[in-house]
């Protein structure tokens, strides 16, 4: 009979699992092997790196399989043969530098613009747009000649390109996506016209003619929105103030705002393809929106005093394919359009996520939601880079995305405006398109319209943090899951610095993987301490895509081996009690901060080596050079008010009196 031991002696010289598929995954054919790891997913790919050191060597000199994993860490897609001729080998030697780059904030090259004094601007898809001043010099009015510039990069193989339209219109606002070769540009009836109505144009971006896939408009669209304003304590129509413009693939979305807090503003939703109208909320409570999916917007909701709700920010999403309004867009015989607006306070929505509840002696002033860019973006197909940010989640990804077996993700920034008598504090929300998309596919119903409590899905699914500050006209500061933000003001107008926060949930993963790891091996050695680890993270690989944490403390964040700070305990955004309760979210973060400044000498930390040259222009700081700083020898610092991002720029603003200057620091 089998003893106790003899069961134990049994299991301990026999085979596991692992190793059993180890020995059978490494008796077949080398190209057969390499084959079956190219299907798999990364964090299965990653597992695969500990089976067996065969199957290690294998995955560590494929330039394929290296590629996958690098994609996946960076968040990013590889662009097809037929759009970009190099090889995997140079594809994965530009992405790593790429990482490098981005990480270390060297940027590759700077260039400063000609001032711009026009009123009109927008950033997309790599590209900036401003109205000109040739033209209003030459006798026409300035908001009729575009100028497009498509933004450089080094590391991609993007030549800068500019070019010129003119317009037989006055331009109120408008907006582009170089990827479709879009330019959608809003035109209002004159001041002395009896009624007030607007004409949506859509162009082609590179030659300002119709749009070839427009031609069911076959001319601009007719509209008339109800937004309402108070005189004399009189409602009467008039045009909007100011217009908030996006494209999301098929979707054009404009949203009228209103000229005081009473307007009852309007969000239309368009498939400017197909001429249908598909959503049209209205509502002084319509503050902003993005696009959250390919079906997918989020408004952000600002009550009225009236409202039972005030003093509770909400951010609601609406299916716009499941709410089609109309059959066809508002045409030149139906200036009104035939389908009126839904008030918002009767609107069918999916999902109302709620923010935490203002205190009785704070009030919410203005709420913002900025993501970019739209969901299923992609690269015009004649730039032809290597790669691109994948900006789908898993939970919205196209079946080629899928396919590709890539894993994306990107960060909505939610800022709130509040005040606490006369002091303006600004909180942003930081929050994943994962994290929405979620709780939508989690609590899918027929009958739509639930509430998800902040409870629920703040605390561990987003990252508020107070103090920050942003313009609220130059607003393109967020591409894919990074955020850039001014820093540090070297004067009571301008600022010095730039700081960019990262939310690649992978990258940042790998990071941690990579420190515990040291510290584990070669920091304990050098003495750093006792033993920071009680047990590893439960991430394959050190970095994986598993999100559990087994028991333990790990590493708690502070400076990783890239220099970079990670932020990695929960906090608390309620410091100045502006909130009814404490607000605490743990969403991990990594942030590096950019000197914009020429050279510098800082006085080093204790022990460190006196007169030590830091930072050379171009370079970024790690946050542990921050103490102590002392200028020597500045010639004339690049100063500035706000600060853009897009795939390979970072985009800084000055605005003087005379005009507005921008410098594109290229990666």
């Amino acid at each position: 009979m089998e003893t106790q031991s003899d069961v134990q002696e049994r299991a301990r010289i026999s085979p596991t699992s692992g190793q059993r598929a180890a020995l059978e995954l490494s008796s077949l054919p080398t190209e057969l092997i390499i084959r079956i790891l190219e299907k798999l997913d990364v964090p299965t790919l990653l597992i695969c790196l500990r089976i067996s050191k065969s199957i290690n060597a294998l995955i560590t000199t494929s330039a394929t399989l290296l590629y996958q994993i690098e994609l996946y860490a960076s968040s990013a897609v590889s662009t097809s043969s037929l759009s970009c001729s190099l090889p995997t080998s140079t594809r994965l030697s530009l992405l790593k530098a790429h990482q490098k780059a981005w990480a270390e904030l060297i940027y590759e090259s700077s260039s400063v613009l000609p001032p711009f004094k026009g009123s009109l601007w927008e950033l997309a898809g790599g590209a900036l747009a401003t109205t000109g001043n040739r033209f209003a010099e030459s006798g026409g009015k300035g908001n009729r000649l575009l100028t497009v510039r498509r933004l450089p990069s080094v590391l991609r193989g993007i030549e800068e390109k500019v070019w010129d339209i003119r317009f037989e219109f006055e331009m109120k606002d408008f907006t582009i996506d170089p990827a479709q070769d879009l330019l959608v540009a809003v035109e209002e009836s004159p001041p002395s016209s009896s009624n007030a109505f607007l004409l949506i144009h859509l162009l082609s971006l590179s030659t300002g003619s119709l749009h070839p896939l427009a031609l069911a408009h076959r001319s601009p669209i007719l509209c008339s929105t109800h937004a309402q304003g108070q005189d004399d304590g009189h409602q009467e129509r008039h045009q909007a103030q100011s217009y908030n413009i996006q494209v999301s693939g098929d979707y054009v979305g404009v949203l009228f705002l209103g000229r005081d807090v009473h307007a009852n503003n309007e969000l239309w939703i368009w498939d400017w393809k197909r001429a249908v109208l598909q959503l049209r909320l209205s509502g002084p409570e319509v503050h902003c929106y993005a696009f959250l999916s390919s079906r997918h917007i989020i408004v952000g909701a600002l009550w009225r005093p009236d409202h039972p709700a005030i003093g509770r920010p909400d951010l609601l999403v609406f299916d716009f394919k499941a709410s089609q309004a109309s059959t066809s867009s508002p045409s030149a015989g139906d200036p009104e359009g035939h389908v009126p607006p839904t008030s918002l306070t009767k609107a069918r929505y999916v999902a109302q996520f709620s923010c935490p509840a203002m205190s009785r002696h704070s009030f919410l002033l203005e709420i913002v939601i900025r993501s970019d860019p739209p969901p299923n973006w992609r690269p015009p197909p004649d730039v032809g880079v290597p790669f691109y940010t994948n900006c789908n989640s898993p939970l919205h990804a196209s079946e080629e995305d899928r396919d590709l077996n890539v894993e994306g993700d990107r960060v909505f920034t939610i800022t709130l405006l509040t005040t606490e008598g006369v002091a303006v504090l600004p909180f942003i929300l930081f929050v994943p398109a994962r994290t929405f998309l979620t709780y939508i596919h989690r609590f899918a119903h027929p009958n739509p319209s639930f509430r998800i409590p902040w409870s629920d899905w703040g605390p561990s699914g987003t990252r508020m943090i107070p103090g920050l500050s942003h313009s609220l006209t130059w607003t393109c500061y967020t591409y894919g899951c990074k955020v850039a933000l001014p820093y540090e003001r070297g004067s009571a107008l301008y600022y010095e610095m730039v700081k960019v926060y990262d939310f690649n949930q992978h990258a940042i993963r790998r990071g941690v993987g990579e420190m515990e790891k040291w510290l584990e091996g070669e920091g304990a050695l050098l003495g750093y301490g006792k033993k920071v680890m009680k047990k590893r993270r439960s991430w394959p690989g050190g970095w994986g895509g598993k999100d559990e944490v087994e028991e333990g403390e790990g590493w708690k964040g502070g400076i990783g081996r890239d220099g970079m700070e990670y932020v990695l305990r929960p906090s608390d955004a309620n410091g100045n009690e502006v909130f009814e309760e404490p607000v605490i979210t743990s969403l991990p973060y990594r942030t590096r901060t950019l000197d914009l400044t020429p050279e510098e000498k800082f006085d080093p930390p204790v022990g460190g080596i006196p007169g030590l040259l830091i930072r050379s222009r171009g370079r970024g700081l790690g946050p542990f050079l921050r103490g102590g700083r002392a200028r020597v020898g500045v010639t004339g610092p690049r100063r500035f008010n706000a600060v853009m991002l897009s795939e390979d720029n970072i985009i800084t603003v000055r605005n003087d009196q005379e005009a507005t200057r921008f410098e594109i620091l290229t990666f």
